[in-house]
């Protein structure tokens, strides 16, 4: 164990010689107060323009989005384009009226509980700390997911190349702990930014738009209604989030072991996360269900918990679980196979 200790140490290091955590960290703060600009000038733009409330009439809502429901389900029994899972409009709707008859059976009034965030910027519309919490997590992803393709690649590709991996397994050091502490290294500090992300924008959200915000409703798969805290949102929103990261990583290890170059590892990398082979070959190829096997469409739990929806239609909490773990599974497999036969 303490070897083991020692080469995450190690790794720690490297990811942290050049002052990278620091950069990190200010980059995260100065977005995090860009968001809170761009939040707090939403709301002063709203006040200003005197939109009212939400409706309470949620009889109405409901009657108007089964009429939509209706549209929907005709015009994909007359269209080969709906038949091929392209278009998720009917899951969106199945959603926003299960919210609805939530608030009704409920007898919540409007306004006290929030539909849960996937996090995009209209959700600043909101002005509460939930929201600006949800919306920062989201921006932040993308940078995360930078980091890691960078780190993990420097850390594996880039020392093949540049002979360093070659003086280190030299030593009699087992090559399975010697590639935990590499991806481990690279998770764990990942996870650390999530964190702080999460905690920062909390804060700040506190201090710009005060210390409350509505409960928190998450529609499972487009029929179930949970209410939550808030805090506990948040919650689920950094695990969620966390098991993306770390499916996301495992991915990009399989990459780095397959490239030659750092270069090329990182250029791929970025590729596969900028589009989805599954759906690409679902919509272009017009192959129906491809898609429900495609990686990134899987790990994207959040996306069946909203009143947003999934990309494919179909998709649900129950089949996207079980992908995700079989890619996990068969990409952590391959990696630990494929660096103990890495030549160096």
């Amino acid at each position: 164990m303490k070897s083991f200790n020692n080469l995450l140490s190690c790794e720690f290091y490297k990811i942290n010689r050049k002052k990278t955590l620091l950069k990190v960290g200010i980059a995260v703060v100065v977005i995090i107060l860009l968001v809170m600009i761009a939040g707090l000038a939403m709301d002063y733009l709203i006040k200003q323009a005197g939109v009212q409330e939400v409706s309470s009439d949620y009889e109405r809502q409901i009657a108007i989005l089964e009429m939509q429901l209706a549209e929907i389900q005709a015009r994909e029994d007359s269209s080969v384009l709906y038949k091929l899972i392209i278009v998720n409009e009917e899951y969106a709707v199945r959603a926003q009226i299960t919210y609805y008859k939530y608030m009704l059976e409920n007898n919540v009034p409007a306004g006290a509980v929030t539909p849960y965030s996937l996090g995009d910027i209209t959700a600043l519309i909101s002005s509460n700390y939930y929201s600006f919490a949800s919306v920062c997590a989201t921006t932040m992803m993308t940078l995360l997911i930078v980091f890691i393709i960078v780190m993990a690649s420097k850390n594996t590709v880039g020392e093949f190349n540049n002979g360093t991996m070659k003086m280190q397994l030299i030593r009699p050091v087992d090559r399975n702990k010697f590639f935990t502490a590499k991806w481990l290294s690279v998770y764990v500090v990942s996870e650390g930014i999530l964190l702080f992300i999460m905690i920062i924008s909390f804060l700040v959200g506190l201090i710009a738009f005060g210390g409350s915000s509505p409960d928190v409703l998450i529609i499972a798969n487009a029929t179930g209604a949970l209410r939550v805290h808030p805090i506990a949102a948040l919650i689920i929103n950094f695990l969620l989030k966390s098991v993306q990261l770390f499916a996301l990583l495992q991915l990009t290890m399989f990459v780095n072991l397959l490239c030659k170059r750092n270069a090329l590892a990182i250029t791929i990398n970025i590729l596969i996360t900028l589009v989805d082979l599954g759906v690409l070959a679902e919509t272009v190829a017009a192959i129906p269900y491809v898609g429900f096997v495609g990686f990134f469409m899987n790990v994207n739990w959040e996306s069946v918990l909203s009143t947003a929806s999934p990309t494919l239609r179909g998709l649900t909490l129950w089949s996207m679980i079980p992908v995700t773990l079989a890619w996990v599974a068969f990409f952590t497999a391959m990696n630990y196979r494929n660096f103990a036969r890495k030549e160096i």
